[in-house]
């Protein structure tokens, strides 16, 4: 029989008490949370919107043996983050009503902890939900204490959360409210997935983690990326990209290789006056006013990479020019977000990036931003047209009105 209790309430209480510093910058990063915008019903089961989810194995024992998986799934919408885990575990404890009030770690259930903002930090958030749905919660601000919560009355940085039982064990699913622990869209997070493994004989509990690490080892994390809230237009590298080389300015290592897509790194051994370029990129009516790049530049040196964005012509002026500074890395994983200010035309159109100085780097995602509608000018009679004519045109317009007895108002 599948068992769902959806809580609308917050994370989760530990048995330490400790304080300890968050997740660092240089930690193993294991990749981007995607931002979507399909509707999530929290419920215990896997929505369409977890396809592209980073998904995390979570298969280290940190004490005893390995008697639990489980692999995660994350995503965000911009205001919470979604993880759903699936976690086999043959041997599923019946949870006590006295130990999810006052030790809900040993209960057959699943841990996320978050450093938020990825920092030397003494404040992790961790949520915890058992295998029957209850959910409990611990906030650590190290020396000026915590608070925590159980069921109902968990911390509101969880809005919901659902268990269901599943073939060979349970699933359970959350919403954690990204602005409860500090966390902002196309940033890194510290990230720490823990399953607590109760066993029926009385042996005592197993904890299986994502790294090896403890639940409270703070700086030695995983971190994840947060990707950013972009607009409705997104171009995937893998599928959607094609590329020119100019095979006069060689990678400069010596390969004598030519730009090219790579699992890895999205396009990778790019250099001076490449280009990877999408064609029938459709604007739409109103056109793109930013520009956001997952992009990857591994120079820890104080330079830059100068990317310029051109618009149908790859000899045409370029529209920006991005000057990239080091990211992290080459590879997605350590890839950062750049967001810049562009005025795209509506319509159909290609565009091409093209790598304008002697340092490369590796370009997997674009997204951009619609624009928001022309005002229009609009006249009594409620007739109305985009305001896009020049001062002259409007004020022809407006003579010709006024003398037919109309008045010209710009919609606000």
């Amino acid at each position: 029989m599948k068992k769902v209790l959806s809580l609308v309430l917050a994370g989760l209480l530990t048995a330490s008490m400790a304080v300890v510093a968050g997740a660092q910058a240089g930690n193993k990063n294991i990749g981007t949370i995607p931002y979507v915008t399909d509707a999530i019903v929290v419920d215990g089961e896997m929505d369409a919107a977890y396809a592209g989810a980073m998904v995390t194995d979570v298969k280290t024992a940190f004490s005893g043996d390995l008697t639990a998986t489980a692999t995660a799934y994350a995503i965000h919408n911009g205001e919470n983050l979604y993880v759903y885990a699936e976690i086999l575990d043959a041997d599923m404890v019946e949870c006590d009503p006295a130990k999810q009030e006052s030790a809900p770690w040993e209960t057959d259930s699943f841990e996320i902890i978050l450093d938020g903002t990825n920092a030397t930090a003494d404040t992790l958030y961790q949520a915890r939900v058992d295998w029957a749905g209850w959910a409990s919660y611990y906030t650590n601000y190290g020396s000026k204490g915590g608070v925590s919560g159980y069921g109902p009355a968990a911390y509101p940085g969880v809005q919901e959360c659902a268990a269901t039982e599943i073939d060979g064990g349970y699933a359970i699913e959350c919403a954690l409210n990204l602005a409860k622990f500090d966390s902002v869209p196309g940033t890194k997070i510290g990230i720490h997935y823990q399953i607590n493994d109760m066993h029926s004989d009385g042996s005592g509990q197993t904890v299986i983690t994502a790294s090896g690490q403890g639940p409270w080892d703070g700086p030695n994390y995983l971190e994840a990326t947060l990707a950013p809230v972009t607009g409705d237009i997104v171009l995937n590298v893998f599928s959607q990209a094609q590329v020119i080389d100019d095979d006069t300015t060689q990678d400069k290592g010596g390969n004598n290789t030519n730009i090219s897509l790579m699992e890895q790194y999205g396009c990778g051994n790019s250099s001076l006056n490449d280009y990877v370029y999408f064609d029938d990129v459709d604007f739409g009516d109103n056109g793109a006013d930013a520009i956001t790049v997952h992009f990857g530049y591994g120079w820890e040196d104080g330079s830059v990479t100068k990317v310029e964005i051109i618009l149908d012509d790859p000899d045409a002026a370029p529209l920006t020019t991005l000057d990239i500074e080091w990211t992290g890395g080459w590879d997605i994983a350590n890839s950062g977000y750049i967001t810049e200010a562009v005025d795209f035309p509506a319509g159909v159109h290609s565009v091409y990036f093209r790598f304008a100085n002697e340092k490369s780097g590796s370009l997997s995602e674009v997204f951009f931003a619609e624009a928001e509608p022309a005002p229009v000018v609009e006249d009594v009679a409620g007739g109305s047209a985009p305001a896009t004519f020049d001062a002259a045109v409007i004020a022809a317009v407006a003579a010709i009105i006024s003398a037919a007895g109309y008045a010209v108002s710009k919609k606000r």
